[in-house]
């Protein structure tokens, strides 16, 4: 153990060539730009209909994009950062904003996992008494684990100084294991938790809609796998990258390459993934209507209408990404006039 210590100590990472540099760096700025996007979309979106706020569901969106849009705020600060050559402070703040809302986003993934699950498995039809709760959850395990690094001072440059996070320069074996603690281990907590919440939604919507074999049933549980699936591809690079990091004590450019292009697509993909959900997607259709734009949209709903003996699915307002198979009914007067007493939140 103490020739591991050692060699670990005394071992100097390969440092990054300037074009090696300038690739990251292309790759790094793309990818968060287009999740900086898709958290603007989604939050002028919502901002426009305001309306949708008044749901628990569309409210942990918000908290969701927030937390990606200030991550990728706080990754774009480093582009400034070290053409200025302003660390101190600066390289602080921007460590302290990749830490807390890098955490909060996946965090914010298991209560909106967590919501659904209580919704659709245990049928509880009011979850807004749950918010507050889920507040302190999120922003105590953020704000409690990056103040972590900041007793030993592991806070500096990374990555031959592109951004600051939790730096291996100062302190080889602390800023190991401050990744590992702060970041890393929530990380996989929060992708096992959300893997067996969305199982357990996934075998009880499938129960129920087992007799349906419409493509609307099948495209609800493709989705349900989905959502962790998103989570593990975005994340699988970077913790390899780590895993490198800390076995070989260098810096592979492959490697580094793909996490820099993988990591940063979260907001992307969450903006994707969960803000374009149904409620979203229909006040934008019901714009375009006004509009005269979508005319389709206006004579498939006619159509639908038609059908008295269609499947209907009915989004459920604690449902925040998905259609609810606890609301399904088909379509005539008396069933509609009951899922609408039977409406919440």
């Amino acid at each position: 153990m103490l020739n591991l210590t050692t060699d670990i100590l005394q071992a100097t990472p390969t440092e990054l060539s300037t074009h090696e540099k300038r690739a990251i760096w292309i790759i790094f700025l793309t990818s968060n730009s287009l999740s900086l996007l898709g958290s603007l979309f989604i939050l002028a979106s919502m901002m426009c209909f305001s309306s949708m706020l008044k749901k628990l569901p569309s409210r942990l969106i918000l908290y969701l994009t927030i937390c990606s849009l200030l991550s990728c705020i706080g990754s774009l600060i480093s582009f400034y950062q070290f053409q200025m050559k302003a660390l101190g402070i600066p390289c602080l703040v921007q460590a302290v904003i990749i830490q807390v809302f890098g955490v909060g986003t996946f965090l914010w993934i298991v209560v909106i996992a967590f919501n659904l699950y209580m919704v659709v498995v245990h049928h509880v039809l009011s979850m807004n008494k749950f918010e507050k709760y889920y507040h302190i959850f999120c922003w105590g395990i953020c704000f409690s684990l990056s103040f972590l690094p900041v007793i030993t001072g592991s806070y500096g440059p990374v990555e031959g100084q592109l951004w600051c996070w939790i730096s291996v320069e100062k302190n080889v074996l602390w800023g190991h294991m401050w990744r590992f603690v702060c970041f890393f281990l929530p990380l996989y907590i929060c992708l096992g938790i959300i893997v067996v919440l969305y199982a357990r939604v996934y075998y009880a919507i499938k129960s129920i809609v087992q007799s349906d074999e419409s493509e609307v049933s099948g495209r609800i549980l493709r989705k349900l796998k989905a959502y962790p699936l998103v989570f593990l591809l975005v994340w699988i690079l970077p913790t390899i990258n780590r895993i490198f990091n800390w076995v070989a004590q260098d810096v592979a450019f492959v490697l580094l390459l793909l996490s820099v292009l993988t990591s940063p697509l979260e907001g992307f993909l969450n903006a994707l993934v969960y803000g374009l959900h149904t409620d979203l997607r229909n006040k934008f259709k019901q714009v375009l209507l006004r509009k005269g734009c979508c005319v389709w949209f206006s004579l498939k709903d006619d159509s639908n209408h038609n059908e008295e003996e269609e499947l209907v699915y009915t989004e459920d307002d604690n449902d925040p990404s998905v259609l609810n198979a606890t609301s399904i009914s088909y379509g005539t007067p008396e069933s509609e006039s009951k899922r609408r007493n039977n409406d919440y939140d």
